[in-house]
């Protein structure tokens, strides 16, 4: 899913929180966490090509690709995955700003999770870093999953 639409379905749900009374600050940290987490597209990009360039890196994303049946390594989304969503969740018992934080990423993972065509990429991409990693290392060997 884009950013815009992301942002979109944040600020609805930040309006419906709003006037139920929830304060204002931190429903704008829970927008901004909502969007912010997809700066893992961005290190994905650069970590592989070794290069800056946004309009390549936009182009890359969007591109249609069939990861299920390639030798091509699945990306790796650092911010993606339930492992983050566990770190905050336990962050926000010791700092309770960070349970907007949580709400913000949960959000946006609720919503990729809705709209990952599974026909063409696996699910995984969106689910653990870890598996990702050991998915991504058989398939450095010729051996992957899918």
């Amino acid at each position: 899913m884009m950013p815009d639409k992301h942002l979109i379905y944040a600020v609805l749900i930040s309006a419906l929180f709003y006037l139920f009374g929830a304060d204002l600050f931190p429903l704008i940290i829970l927008v901004v966490a909502s969007i912010l987490i997809d700066i893992d597209h961005a290190f994905d990009y650069i970590f592989k090509f070794k290069n800056c360039s946004w309009n390549k890196a936009k182009f890359y994303f969007k591109r249609e690709r069939n990861l299920k049946h390639s030798n091509e390594s699945l990306p790796v989304f650092i911010f993606h995955n339930v492992e983050t969503l566990l770190a905050l969740l336990i962050m926000s018992i010791f700092y309770p700003i960070f349970i907007f934080i949580f709400a913000g990423v949960y959000i946006h993972l609720l919503l990729d999770w809705k709209v990952v065509p599974t026909d063409r990429y696996p699910i995984i991409i969106k689910l653990s870093l870890i598996l990702v990693l050991i998915e991504n290392s058989r398939r450095k060997r010729g051996r992957g999953r899918w």
